[in-house]
């Protein structure tokens, strides 16, 4: 998606450290105006996500990584 900054990238691995797949959630637009997509090896393509689920992922993921 042209333009949307990175929210989440997350990679899955299995057996002997072999990747099974990434999924990424991004962002594009801000405040009011945001919206939100995810791109997995199921979807392919950006899919369209619950504004207030990607918000409040966002809010979580920021609290979590700021911990001390």
């Amino acid at each position: 998606i042209k333009d949307a900054a990175p929210v989440l990238e997350v990679t899955w691995f299995g057996e002997n450290d072999k990747s099974l797949g990434t999924s990424k959630i991004m962002k594009k637009g801000e405040e009011k105006a945001a919206e939100y997509y995810a791109v997995s090896p199921a979807t392919h393509l950006p899919v369209k996500l619950s504004k207030f689920s990607a918000e409040q992922l966002e809010k979580d993921l920021k609290t979590l990584m700021e911990a001390k």
